[in-house]
């Protein structure tokens, strides 16, 4: 005699029992972890962008040095080394330049026409090629003084560092 499995005959019962289900239970909870930290990365970036708005307007040359990545790109101009942006951070410190009323206007992550805000220029390419993540994050802040692009990006350690500055525009 054949034993009857009541999901045999209830549809609801089936789909609890099956190995579809857990497939899928599955396969959503990894999408929605992948999508959790692409925000979280996107939120860190977003906060860094805020701190380093704030440094400019502090004038805090140090701690924007330690939070520029060894290799930075300055307009389209690619810098190595801390003493040179330190030099750059000390300059912007000196002139007063300051981000009043600052609002991020664009935020994403860099391709093409972000490249292209920085500079079109062999040294530009071969920065994005060898400096810009997928982990990156550009931003276009608007203030009283202009525009400015920003690059926030990790660097080896995954620490997040402004990888490049441009404008005012």
């Amino acid at each position: 005699m054949e034993r009857i499995r009541i999901w045999q005959y209830n549809p609801i019962m089936k789909i609890l029992n099956s190995r579809t289900l857990i497939r899928t239970v599955l396969i959503a909870l990894s999408v929605m972890l992948l999508f959790s930290a692409c925000a979280s990365l996107s939120r860190a970036a977003e906060d860094d962008a805020l701190e380093v708005i704030y440094l400019i307007n502090e004038g805090k040359v140090e701690q924007l040095t330690s939070m520029t990545a060894e290799t930075f790109l300055l307009d389209a101009e690619i810098l190595q080394g801390a003493g040179t942006a330190k030099l750059f951070w000390s300059g912007l410190a000196e002139a007063g330049f300051k981000l009043n009323n600052p609002v991020i206007i664009d935020k994403n992550q860099p391709s093409a026409a972000e490249k292209a805000v920085l500079g079109n220029s062999i040294e530009v390419d071969t920065f994005f090629t060898k400096y810009v993540t997928t982990d990156s994050m550009y931003f276009r802040i608007a203030s009283d003084s202009g525009e400015i692009a920003l690059i926030i990006g990790p660097d080896d350690t995954g620490e997040l560092k402004i990888t490049a500055f441009g404008g005012p525009f």
